[in-house]
């Protein structure tokens, strides 16, 4: 009875724990349930946290769009009426400029007009003078042309004799028909009836067109008298003072000289040209000088290889003379070896060169 009773008590005792450990599974299931619950709920015022904090992010970025645009379409509109008020001001300032452009081309057309005017005034003045001028000018060319006339008829000079020297003949011309103004066109024509021996007979073998010139004729009558510039530079070189010459006249002589030697040269450089190959030629032997002033060199270079080739053709001329001297001593001793060797036949060679 009591080892009933106990197992009894043990088996309800075990019920019983049994029975609170499910109570306490139970409570633990449902503070579990509460706490899920609890979590669930804070996430979600934690979700509705951030959706509310993104729709307020995106009103506030709204908002800014909107006020940035109303900004940009303020900027605009001020940048429009800015723009319309620049264009106002700018076809204000063409039209001013076309009225400014308008006003100075008036102004342009009256100085124009006027300076047409005072033109006009100046050459009706200019005319009027002119033919005042004119008429005056008419009045004294007749009485200087009736003067040159009286003039050109006075200028005169002796006619030319074979005692004459052609060039101091020459020199009191062209100072007469200077002193007397008479037109070097017609010097010809006061020179050719005075010429007279060896000038006449240069003028008359001209040409017709060459005979009215009178530097034509003038270096055809000195050519005749072989007169030219090596004349003159040899006068110029052999210079000397007479007694009854003082030194003044004697400068003006050696100038005329150094002139007429060198008329034809044209430029500094020609003139250096001339006188460094005179220079050079003096330096020469005198049949070389004469070779080499034959060839009428026109530059000093020009002469310098003219006389160096003049050397060296005698040069070898020489050594070509040499040679032929010395080949033919060779032949006639070998002739005369021959003769001795071999009998006859260098008697008869002996016997030709006799011949």
């Amino acid at each position: 009875m009591s080892l009933r009773s106990g197992k009894e008590y043990k088996s309800q005792a075990r019920m019983s724990e049994t029975e609170e450990a499910a109570s306490r599974n139970s409570v633990a299931n449902e503070s579990v349930s509460v706490a899920d619950l609890l979590k669930l709920l804070m996430e979600e015022r934690k979700l509705r946290a951030e959706e509310e904090q993104r729709r307020a992010v995106r009103e506030q970025e709204t908002r800014e769009a909107e006020r940035r645009q109303r900004e940009e379409e303020k900027q605009r509109e001020q940048e429009t009426r800015e723009a319309e008020r620049r264009q106002r001001e700018e076809e204000k300032q063409r039209e001013q400029e076309t009225r400014e452009a308008e006003r100075r081309q008036r102004e342009e057309e009256k100085q124009r007009q006027a300076e047409r005017e005072r033109q006009a005034r100046d050459e009706w003045k200019a005319q009027f003078e002119m033919v005042a001028r004119l008429a005056q000018d008419g009045r004294n060319r007749e009485g200087e042309q009736t003067g040159r006339i009286l003039k050109e008829a006075e200028a005169k000079v002796a006619k030319l004799t074979e005692r004459d020297d052609i060039e101091a003949y020459l020199a009191t011309f062209e100072r007469t028909m200077t002193a007397y103004e008479v037109n070097r066109q017609r010097w010809v024509y006061k020179l050719a009836p005075q010429l007279s021996g060896k000038a006449q007979q240069a003028y008359a073998a001209m040409s017709s067109e060459e005979a009215v010139d009178y530097e034509r004729v003038k270096a055809a009558i000195l050519k005749r008298y072989d007169i030219n510039e090596e004349t003159y530079r040899l006068r110029f070189r052999s210079v000397m003072k007479s007694l009854d010459e003082s030194h003044r006249e004697v400068a003006v002589r050696v100038k005329d000289l150094a002139k007429k030697w060198l008329k034809q040269q044209a430029t500094a450089e020609a003139v250096v040209e001339v006188v460094a190959q005179e220079q050079l030629l003096n330096t020469l032997p005198s049949n070389v000088r004469v070779w080499v002033r034959e060839r009428k060199p026109t530059t000093c270079l020009e002469a310098g290889q003219l006389a160096d080739d003049y050397a060296q053709a005698r040069r070898q001329a020489g050594l070509e003379s040499k040679r032929e001297d010395v080949k033919n001593g060779e032949g006639g001793k070998q002739s005369g070896t021959g003769g001795q060797g071999k009998g006859r036949v260098g008697e008869e060679s002996a016997g030709t060169r006799q011949r």
